[in-house]
């Protein structure tokens, strides 16, 4: 199975992997010592004597009969391995005997084997009933799914044979081992733990949103620069884009023409409750909110961001080049560490790194990346939503009287001293965590994707690796051509003019913020990359009233997570992908270093 840390190669790998991935309290392997050890070992006999021996059966029988092993081999295989199979039987056959090991196979031996477990499981669960006791557990589970060949569940989640199509001598072991109560019991587990088939497993994928779209050509960059160049403002099916520098800073300022309420509020109130990304000049909350927030990441600051990243960046990357070279820079390392830096930071991890990272990304799609109202992205996010919620307030609950020195410590204490109500701190440190984790693992990528796909600058940026300033000036102007979010949206709060033209109340309002980037008048030669830019004409992280609270933050991780992974040798790009606006995959290659 391909993750992002790697490969997970056989059984035990997958196991242990998948274990990992578990929150505590649904740990394939158990929960304690004890229950650890005696499923390693289980796990260590299943391995050595039922997986090979019970798929070894199989192809020794089937092999021989062509049009039913072929059957069930080809199902939902690709149309060009179905035409390879089919037309060149005895190159396959070959090479499936040599792959499965059966040029010296002998059947006695594989069900002498298999006898052997067979016997284990049956002298464990004589008393109980099963494995896991009076109902079917984990190992149950494992041992039906890897009996599946010899027992032939109806349930199995890849087609099988039915008994009348085996051959006779195949037909004999199966009748033989489902008489077994090991047989039964696999059986049973089956209908107990899987009473209904499980559906064909895919993998999930997508073009992309329109962020990524805006910025995934160069066709796309050179159109930004041509409209930076030629037009401050275009008016496209009645919504208004700024595009040039000026006017989109412009409208960012005013804040009180082109307001962000309308936008926001309805997302951000639907899956937590109030914050300052929904409000507008005027609302009583905006600057209290303002003054808790900034001062709780004041008093958290970045040294324990930088602390945390480059201890798992090292080790994150080490692990990559040991294993196979090769790390996905998104979902094997930025997104991981910016979820394990936030949970540090913020006070709160959820009931697993998977669950926090889901539950934040969800939120995120919701919040600003749904502008065409999604229903099945609106139910995930507010789903999420409820469930952030429900960990920040037993957070609070917990820590009573001592509220700690992490953020969500700085945003109980500034609470109780401005005029917000008690609930308004879980509602802030959620709209805090939820841009923490894709924010940095989607600039991190973008600015990555950007120094790679360009030589000479990659070999420039090299050089720079060890001064943090000009890697933060190398990143940010990486992330002028790619970046996380290239537009901007608001909404006219009366009749006004922006850049000489005339725009009604109510008309949705665009900062592309992509095409304000090129701009020349601002960014001399937008073409090249330069770190040494002015750092406040950048627009990444907003402009105006609403800039990102947590930008001294991606200050740090971002240029520190790009110069570790260019230090451990990434040198190539092997594959991209994206999952709907977010970039998903960004495979690169490590090489020397």
């Amino acid at each position: 199975m391909l993750t992002p840390e790697g490969p997970w190669v056989g059984l035990k790998d997958f196991l242990r992997g998948l274990d990992a991935k578990c929150r505590p309290g649904d740990k394939v392997l158990g929960e304690t010592a004890a229950e650890r050890d005696r499923a390693e070992e289980w796990v260590e006999l299943f391995y050595d004597k039922l997986f090979w021996p019970a798929v070894q059966v199989y192809y020794h029988f089937m092999l021989e009969h062509r049009e039913t092993v072929t059957r069930y081999a080809l199902d939902r295989a690709p149309n060009y391995q179905k035409f390879i199979v089919r037309n060149a039987f005895g190159l396959w056959q070959k090479a499936m005997i040599k792959g499965i090991g059966l040029e010296d196979f002998s059947l006695q031996a594989a069900l002498d084997s298999i006898s052997t477990v067979f016997d284990a499981v049956e002298t464990e669960s004589a008393e109980a009933g099963f494995l896991g006791g009076a109902t079917p557990g984990d190992l149950d589970i494992i041992f039906a799914a890897l009996a599946g060949p010899l027992v032939l569940p109806a349930e199995f989640a890849a087609p099988l044979p039915a008994i009348e199509e085996l051959p006779e001598g195949y037909r004999e072991v199966v009748s033989r081992m489902r008489d077994r109560r090991a047989g039964i019991l696999a059986l049973e587990t089956y209908r107990l733990a899987r009473p209904t088939p499980q559906p064909p497993m895919k993998r999930e994928r997508s073009r992309g949103g329109l962020a990524n779209r805006l910025t995934e050509s160069r066709a796309a960059l050179w159109l930004a620069r041509a409209l930076a160049r030629r037009r401050s403002t275009i008016l496209l099916r009645g919504t208004v884009l700024a595009v040039n520098w000026q006017s989109v800073t412009e409208m960012l300022e005013r804040d009180s023409d082109f307001i962000i309420g309308p936008i926001n509020a309805p997302r951000i109130n639907g899956v937590s409750g109030p914050f300052i990304l929904s409000m507008d000049r005027g609302d009583p909350d905006l600057f209290p909110q303002r003054e808790a927030v900034y001062s709780a990441l004041r008093q958290t600051g970045a040294g324990a961001a930088r602390d945390i990243l480059d201890r798992e960046a090292r080790a994150l990357l080490e692990e990559a080049r040991g294993r196979n070279g090769r790390i996905d820079v998104i979902n094997g390392y930025a997104r991981p560490i910016a979820a394990r830096t936030a949970a540090e930071i913020f006070g709160i991890s959820g009931p697993s790194e998977a669950d926090l990272m889901r539950v934040i990304r969800s939120v995120f799609h919701e919040t600003f990346l749904n502008p065409g109202d999604d229903p099945d992205v609106q139910a995930r996010g507010r789903a999420a939503g409820k469930e952030l919620m429900e960990w920040f307030t037993a957070e609070i609950a917990r820590r009573g009287d001592e509220p700690g020195t992490d953020v969500l410590g700085g945003l109980i204490r500034a609470q109780s001293s401005l005029p917000l109500e008690p609930e308004a701190v879980p509602w802030m440190a959620a709209g805090l965590i939820v841009g923490a984790v894709d924010t940095t693992a989607t600039s991190v990528a973008n600015s990555a994707r950007v120094i790679l796909e360009r030589p000479k600058v990659l070999r420039a940026v090299r050089r720079d690796l060890d001064t943090p300033a000009a890697m933060h000036g190398w990143c940010m102007d990486a992330l002028r051509h790619r970046p996380h979010n290239p537009i901007i949206l608001r909404r006219t709060r009366h009749a006004t003019r922006l850049a000489g033209r005339d725009i009604p109340a109510g008309a949705s309002v665009i900062a592309v913020t992509l095409a304000a980037m090129q701009d020349a008048s601002v960014f001399a030669y937008p073409g090249r990359l330069l770190p040494q830019r002015e750092m406040c004409r950048y627009l990444h992280f907003g402009h105006g009233l609403h800039v990102c609270a947590g930008r001294d933050i991606n200050a740090v991780q971002i240029p520190a997570l790009v110069a570790h992974l260019l230090r451990a040798g990434g040198d190539k790009i092997v594959s991209t992908a994206a999952r709907g606006p977010f970039p998903d995959e960004l495979v690169v290659r490590l090489g020397d270093m």
